[in-house]
């Protein structure tokens, strides 16, 4: 055949059946490339890259705004912690105050009491008996007999002319001895003294309950204050952080749909170029 003179039909068919395989062949080899291609190519790039992007930016941002919000949310309950610890330190002191003022109180009464007591019956006790019947008593038996004594009514005072200077017929020294008993003066100067010093702690407890209910308006209006700007910031976050959920399941969306179409776009194209591949395999 290499050396013919001539190309005979049989010759001529050969070669255009060798020239149509080649053909075929790199017609086939074009389409595999082309299916390359096409599994490696992304369609609507643009539109997935764009929707990516913007749920990456979404995502960083509701991430800060989710760890400010738990920030805020810790600094609200540290803050009412530390409010209501106040308060109870507050309420604290004041209860003290007013236990201790009304136990100073019923003291200073009870000891006016028995001042008040004391002056009601002297008249009629030992007391008055002596203010009546004994000069300076207070310089002698004043001195030697208990207080208590001189204020009971059933000891039925007599002077006897004999003993008028002793204590029971014998005479004592008592220059050097401290007067225990007190004028009616006295006693009078005392319950005004204690009375004073009811009035004294009463205006104190009135000016610590003025002060502590200051203390506790100043810590409301402090803690209010700041509680209230976080529980805004608070509700800003939160608003926005739904909204953003709500933007992120709407683009997630999107995005699933445009992969989907691209994924359609690719076995459509692959489809069409399988069919050529098939008939061009047929036919090689």
């Amino acid at each position: 055949i290499l050396y013919a003179d001539r190309i005979t039909d049989s010759m001529r068919k050969a070669m255009d059946e060798t020239d149509r395989r080649r053909n075929k062949q790199i017609e086939f080899n074009e389409l595999k490339s082309e299916e390359k291609v096409i599994r490696n190519t992304r369609f609507y790039e643009q539109e997935i890259k764009a929707l990516e992007t913007e749920l990456a930016e979404l995502r960083a941002i509701n991430y800060k705004n989710k760890s400010e919000k738990a920030i805020k949310q810790n600094m609200v309950q540290t803050i009412q912690r530390e409010w209501e610890a106040l308060e109870l330190k507050i309420k604290t002191a004041l209860n003290n105050k007013i236990n201790q003022t009304n136990s100073e109180v019923v003291k200073l009464k009870t000891e006016i009491k028995e001042i008040e007591n004391k002056l009601n019956v002297q008249h009629d006790a030992f007391y008055g008996y002596l203010e009546k019947n004994v000069k300076n008593w207070q310089e002698n038996i004043g001195k030697v007999v208990n207080e208590k004594l001189l204020f009971r009514t059933d000891l039925a005072p007599e002077v006897k002319e004999q003993t008028a200077s002793t204590l029971y017929g014998i005479s004592l020294n008592l220059e050097n001895v401290e007067i225990i008993s007190k004028s009616i003066e006295e006693y009078q100067f005392e319950k005004n003294e204690r009375l004073a010093n009811i009035r004294d702690l009463e205006e104190g407890l009135n000016q610590f309950q003025t002060a502590n209910n200051e203390e506790k308006m100043l810590a409301a209006d402090r803690f209010g204050k700041q509680l209230g700007e976080l529980k805004e910031d608070l509700k800003v976050l939160t608003y926005s952080l739904e909204l953003a959920d709500k933007r992120e399941q709407k683009l997630q969306i999107e995005l699933e749909d445009w992969k989907i179409k691209a994924g359609t776009e690719v076995e459509d194209s692959l489809s069409g170029n399988r069919q050529r591949l098939n008939i061009i395999e047929e036919e090689l």
